[in-house]
């Protein structure tokens, strides 16, 4: 009995948090989205190591990223770095 006296408060309570969530946050309303041209230069920043390998005493990581030249050929490099992230460099 006490269940069904608060259903209706339960529900109404549910749609106003609900609301409240989906609503624009407080900092956000006005702000402008990012054009197509913005979001499809940072997709072509995006780097994509593939064929990644640790060297035998695995202090070092070498792979093979492909980048997109100033002309807009897409040419592969060779990048090794120490397996800590530091000492990122271009062998190709």
């Amino acid at each position: 009995m006490i269940l069904r006296r608060f259903m209706p408060w339960f529900a109404l309570a549910s749609v106003v948090v609900a609301l409240a969530l989906l609503g624009p946050t407080p900092g956000t309303a006005g702000v402008a989205r990012p054009g197509i041209d913005m979001v499809l230069d940072s997709l072509s920043k995006v780097r994509a190591p593939h064929d990644v390998a640790l060297s035998p005493d695995g202090t070092r990581l070498a792979w093979i990223e492909r980048v997109r030249a100033a002309d807009g050929a897409e040419r592969s490099t060779i990048r090794v770095a120490r397996a800590d992230g530091s000492g990122e460099r271009t062998v190709t």
